[in-house]
């Protein structure tokens, strides 16, 4: 019936194009229903007034946010009009949905860490790092490759991709892998980004239209990286990419701690192996330092030497020469390569228990 200046500058719109409109048309779709069930309870008597927060376009295809307010004009009790007074908040929902968003990407990283204390495995740190990113990033498709040892960039993990796709684009990266510090790279939209057009025609099928690189560090260099894919143009915000690269931070520390891990397991394993073997040989193992102390004595030279262990751990191993040939011990454990701190002695000293010796082996 009516609108104001106020509201053709909000709009775009003339006071011409707006008359005739329902208060409807200019709504976002998502918006619409919200809108419409309180007005339709408006018109039949049983609410006089509300208020809501709604999506509106502007002639330019733009749009802004508002809060609307409907108030009921009657005549005995009859419905006659509506006076809805409109206030652009777009500003305050712009600083809501911004606050909304940081809230999220801590507790993505919060999350990701206090899983990270329970992973076990590769697969469930990847699995733990895939969550964290499309939670931080608001995306539902995402990737973790790794450089193998040809250094080349190859899927370990991933989120809605296509095997054809994951085959058109493994070995691809942005960065050498002696860059230093390489930064992420985002491409928001496909389209225009100067790829290889192979490689853009693989990414455009797959439907991927914006995606950002991030790159995952180990001890200073570059081990792989992880993506993230929308499936529209998308500009990546500089606080996106903070807790991008906070994640990527965390997901190669992780994974560096896992090898470690691994490697320590393994070393123990060997070890307890190599103890094995020593404490069951029917020969004398014997274990000295650089300095010539003995560090280890195994049954084997219990029985021969006739000192038991906690006699002779400790000591020197001039222990087992006899005093004459004392001078002779660091031309037997010294080698061209190097010291060596273990030596197998398969005959008796005459210094110990047992009787003269023979030789050392």
């Amino acid at each position: 019936m009516r609108v104001n200046r106020q509201l053709c500058q909000l709009t775009g719109y003339s006071v011409g194009e707006l008359l005739g409109r329902t208060v409807f048309q200019e709504t976002l779709p998502e918006d619409v229903s919200a809108d419409r069930t309180q007005f339709d309870r408006q018109l039949t008597g049983e609410i006089d007034c509300y208020s809501v927060e709604k999506r509106i376009y502007r002639k330019d295809g733009g749009h802004f946010w508002a809060s609307v307010t409907s108030s009921s004009v009657r005549d005995a009790g009859q419905f006659l009009f509506a006076v809805r007074v409109q206030h652009d908040i777009t500003n305050r929902k712009r600083a809501e949905m911004a606050l909304a968003q940081r809230m999220g990407e801590q507790a993505a990283l919060f999350a990701f860490s206090e899983r990270l204390q329970h992973c076990t495995s590769a697969n469930q740190i990847y699995a733990a790092a895939l969550d964290a990113v499309t939670r931080a990033l608001d995306c539902e498709r995402a990737s973790i490759l790794l450089l193998d040892r040809a250094g080349t960039m190859r899927f370990v993990a991933w989120r809605g991709l296509s095997a054809e796709y994951r085959r058109a684009v493994e070995g691809h990266s942005p960065w050498n892998r002696d860059d230093v510090d390489p930064h992420p790279i985002c491409v928001s939209d496909v389209s225009r980004a100067d790829l290889p057009d192979e490689l853009k025609q693989a990414i455009v099928r797959e439907g991927i239209q914006s995606a950002a690189f991030i790159p995952i560090m180990d001890g200073g260099r570059l081990s792989g990286k992880f993506m993230a894919y929308h499936g529209a143009p998308y500009s990546f915000a500089d606080t996106e990419l903070d807790v991008a690269l906070t994640l990527a931070r965390l997901l190669g520390f992780s994974l560096a701690r896992l090898d470690a891990e691994t490697a320590r397991r393994v070393a123990e394993k060997d070890a307890r192996q190599l103890a094995a073997i020593v404490e069951s040989s029917e020969d004398a193992i014997v274990s000295k330092d650089l300095e010539g102390t003995i560090q280890t004595w195994n049954d084997g030279a219990e029985r021969r030497f006739g000192f038991k262990a906690s006699e002779v751990v400790g000591r020197s191993i001039t222990l087992l020469i006899p005093p004459d040939r004392q001078d002779e011990e660091p031309r037997l454990f010294w080698r061209r390569s190097g010291p060596v701190n273990g030596s197998i002695i398969s005959r008796r000293s005459a210094s110990a228990r047992m009787g003269p010796p023979s030789t050392f082996r």
